[in-house]
């Protein structure tokens, strides 16, 4: 069985892959907000990671802006919505160090 910590930084990795993917390709878009996320939909399965990066095609308005500019709080607010934890608990749980043992 996989530990409990493994699917958590599974989606993590999953979903900041799309984030950045997604970000990389608003950044090229010149495309009015009406028809962006219908374009990006068209394109995003060209795009390396693609699928991942699909994942964000609701939110690509808060891509382009990420709270305090990070796109990490953005992934940890949607981690945190998929699992039920906040995303202060899910970022010490993916993030903590400990120590290998000798």
């Amino acid at each position: 069985a996989p530990e409990p910590w493994a699917p958590l930084s599974w989606r993590y990795h999953e979903l900041l892959r799309g984030a950045l993917v997604a970000k990389r390709w608003l950044a090229k878009s010149c495309i009015v907000e009406d028809a962006l996320r219908a374009r990006f939909c068209e394109e995003a399965p060209f795009l390396s990671q693609g699928e991942d990066a699909l994942l964000w095609a609701d939110d690509l308005h808060r891509l382009a802006a990420p709270p305090g500019g990070r796109l990490t709080l953005l992934v940890l607010e949607r981690l945190s919505l998929e699992f039920g934890y906040p995303p202060e608990v899910l970022r010490a749980c993916l993030f903590a160090f400990e120590p290998l043992s000798p």
